[in-house]
């Protein structure tokens, strides 16, 4: 397998090299002026589908085994409601206007106000907003990627058993015709980590070097990560992360990309260091994080998350195994002076373990869609047996908040929906 992806990239790298075609010429008299050169318009840049929009949020929950409801959240009417008026409707048939036919409760994305993507275990969907016109694209296994669009087209990586040699599949997607078009092939198991411009950042585990990287087997790497340009075939090397040692104290090295640029958290020098997806360049060198809060008793976490207003947010954990203590919050780095600091906690909640609140999408006015707070919540139910029995759960709400209310630890959240 590592030779074949060798060869495999450097076929891409050779692509990336091949010559533009010469312009066409056209024959002219001296007494007719050429028409001037129109150049094309550039390429729109690469950008992840969210589900959320400026307006809405949308949610899929599970009916039975091949069934789905959506769920919108309004953001201006401050609620969360299936978009299905039918009185005595209970949601959970195919006749059902709020219900889609999936095979999972899986992602639902926005494409533009008016068109909705459903990338599944199988199969990729469309949809209008409120759900109807819903009709498979094609077939096409995403395993809970993110999918991109530059505005015309969808951009995906497809894991298909069925694709050749098990190879995970670049593939471009008309949205409207559902005319796809595989761009490249790769390791299978690589995943994408995030977009700048018309670059893809990817990682594969455990494989071959990518181009760049020293030694013919990848010098021991358990993780390669590359930046892929859709346009050239162009790779080029990002990082390499090790094996994890065997203590499983923490992972030697964490990377993800965020606001375009590759950034890399290290253990054993506690620094961030940051190199743009598109060009190349290293854009940042941190200051040092402070030590494990636990001091190495067991298994710390600190991964890049996301970027707002100048500042980097890391997401922190960090358990104790003499005691099975836990501790979660976010440091923040500042991105013009590598200056590190602890992000002020919001208040408390319960969510899928995490205590700090989940930020779950940010609209293009740059507020952020949060889980704003968290209570207990009993579901009646039954057993198979017909036993009525109590569910304890929790019911999770929705709310918009500033960027600078988050990174300030200020819970000025507006109260939108429900989390299902």
């Amino acid at each position: 397998m590592r030779k074949k992806l060798a060869i495999c990239l450097l076929a891409a790298l050779l692509a990336g090299c091949a010559g533009a075609p010469g312009a066409a010429q056209t024959a002219g008299t001296a007494a007719v002026s050429p028409a001037p050169a129109v150049s094309p318009a550039p390429a729109a840049p690469l950008r992840a589908l969210s589900a959320a929009d400026d307006a809405h949020y949308y949610q899929l929950q599970a009916v039975g085994e091949d069934l789905a409801r959506l769920w919108v959240t309004d953001f201006a009417a401050r609620q969360t409601a299936l978009p299905c008026t039918a009185e005595g409707c209970e949601h959970n048939t195919p006749a059902c206007p709020a219900t889609v036919p999936m095979p999972y409760a899986g992602q639902v994305l926005v494409l533009d106000e008016n068109t909705l993507v459903y990338p599944g275990g199988d199969q990729i969907a469309v949809s209008e907003a409120d759900g109807g016109n819903y009709r498979t694209l094609t077939m096409a296994n995403t395993a809970r990627q993110a999918v991109y669009t530059d505005g015309t087209f969808l951009y995906y990586l497809d894991q298909s058993d069925a694709a050749p040699g098990g190879r995970a599949l670049l593939c471009r997607l008309d949205p409207g015709s559902g005319d796809r078009t595989v761009l490249e092939s790769f390791p299978a198991g690589t995943m994408p980590l995030g977009a700048a411009g018309r670059t893809l950042a990817l990682c594969n585990y455990d494989c071959a070097p990518l181009p760049g990287a020293a030694g013919a087997d990848g010098g021991g790497a358990g993780r390669c990560d590359a930046a892929y340009n859709i346009d050239t075939g162009e790779a080029r090397l990002l990082g390499t992360l090790p094996t994890p040692g065997a203590d499983a104290h923490n992972d030697g090295q964490t990377a993800a990309v965020a606001g375009g640029v590759y950034y890399v958290f290290d253990f054993a020098t506690r620094t961030v260091t940051g190199l743009a997806v598109e060009s190349g360049e290293t854009v940042l060198h941190s200051d040092p994080l402070p030590a494990d809060v636990f001091a190495g008793r067991g298994y710390e976490s600190c991964t890049p998350a996301r970027v707002l207003d100048g500042w980097l947010e890391l997401d922190y954990g960090s358990i104790d195994w003499t005691d099975q203590n836990a501790a979660y919050f976010s440091y923040l780095v500042n991105l013009q002076t590598g200056e590190v600091r602890r992000k002020p906690d919001l208040p408390a909640q319960v969510t899928n373990g995490a205590r700090q609140p989940q930020v779950l999408a940010r609209l293009a006015d740059g507020r952020l869609l949060v889980t704003c707070r968290s209570e207990p919540w009993d579901i009646p139910a039954a057993g198979t047996d017909g036993v009525p029995y109590t569910l304890h759960s929790v019911r999770i709400y929705l709310g918009l908040m500033t960027e600078q209310d988050y990174l300030n630890g200020t819970p000025a959240y507006t109260e939108v929906g429900e989390l299902h």
